[in-house]
């Protein structure tokens, strides 16, 4: 009897240290596992926010400028000898290139321009000649024959290869410019000793028009460009224009006359203009390629035609 008290004293003593939830099934576990697992979850959620807000918070490095200083300075550099540059062409560049110079002689005024390349384009009406020169720096002072007048006083030279204007070919002129291009004052100084003195200013050259007639009609046979050649050597190129404008090239002088043309009874009547217009009548005539004009046989460019003598003969001449 006292082994049965003992037992029901023990099982007594059980009850009362197991848990209410010992009588939990596995079902009920495993949602109180969800349940714990969701709410961890979130904290971590709530954590990485706040986390987030305090990167937020925290100041992002300063983007660096595009233009770096040494780039700036690079610039402004650049900027300051441009301005030097132009200054000192504006003011201060005393050189005949790039001025258009003009001078005016018994009624014609003549434009020149010297060009880097030591050729020089001059311009009298719609008259253009080309040419070559050449500068010379600090040379003994010359007279007009280029004999040396005072070795101990240095001047600048310039020597054309064409006579035009002031210039004579193959003789040194002393030249000293003053004033500023950029105010358009500058004066050109030359000299070929003294007594040949002779100045050119600084000027602006505008192309003459010269008007075709309102009832101009070509004669497309003549129409292109016509060559006389001479001992393997181009003398002359002719180009008459379909409409009305005509040009004739001297190569042995560089010179190129422009103007307009009209055409009746066997003549070209060609117009340039030089202090006014000027009118040429050219006799000529036709035979295929070849035209016979000025005296000469020219030979349709492009072509290959080849006429039987260089010189074109007058009747006369052929009939004997």
């Amino acid at each position: 009897m006292d082994e049965n008290k003992n037992m029901d004293v023990l099982e007594e003593e059980l009850d009362a240290v197991t848990p209410d939830d010992a009588s939990l099934t596995e079902e009920d576990l495993n949602d109180n596992f969800s349940e714990e697992v969701t709410e961890n979850t979130e904290a971590l959620s709530d954590n990485a926010e706040g986390s987030s807000e305090v990167s937020e918070d925290i100041e992002q490095p300063k983007k660096k400028p595009l233009l770096q200083k040494p780039v700036i300075i690079a610039l402004c550099l650049v900027v300051v000898a441009l301005l030097g540059y132009f200054t000192y062409v504006a003011f201060f560049l005393r050189e005949p290139e790039g001025v258009t110079w003009a001078t005016e002689i018994d009624g014609l005024t003549y434009y020149l321009d010297f060009n880097n390349d030591n050729t020089f384009t001059a311009h009298i009406g719609s008259i253009d000649v080309e040419g070559t020169y050449s500068k010379a720096k600090d040379q003994p002072k010359p007279n007009y024959t280029g004999a040396t007048v005072d070795e101990s006083e240095t001047v600048d030279t310039i020597t054309l290869d064409y006579q035009i204007a002031y210039f004579y070919p193959t003789y040194a002129a002393e030249y000293k410019i003053t004033g500023s291009r950029i105010l358009g004052n500058q004066v050109f100084h030359g000299s070929y000793g003294e007594g040949y003195d002779f100045t050119l200013e600084q000027a602006k050259w505008q192309k003459p028009e010269l008007e075709v007639s309102s009832d101009f009609q070509p004669d497309e046979q003549l129409v292109g460009t016509w060559i006389f050649t001479y001992e393997d050597q181009d003398i002359y190129k002719m180009t008459i224009n379909s409409d009305g404008t005509m040009s004739i090239k001297k190569f042995q002088e560089g010179s190129t006359y422009n103007g307009t043309y009209t055409v009746s009874d066997g003549q070209i009547n060609f117009t340039f203009y030089a202090s006014e217009n000027t009118v040429v009548p050219l006799d000529y005539s036709l035979d295929g390629d070849i035209l016979s004009c000025m005296s000469v046989n020219f030979v349709r460019e492009g072509s290959g035609a080849t006429p039987d003598q260089p010189f074109a003969m007058s009747e006369e001449v052929a009939a004997q």
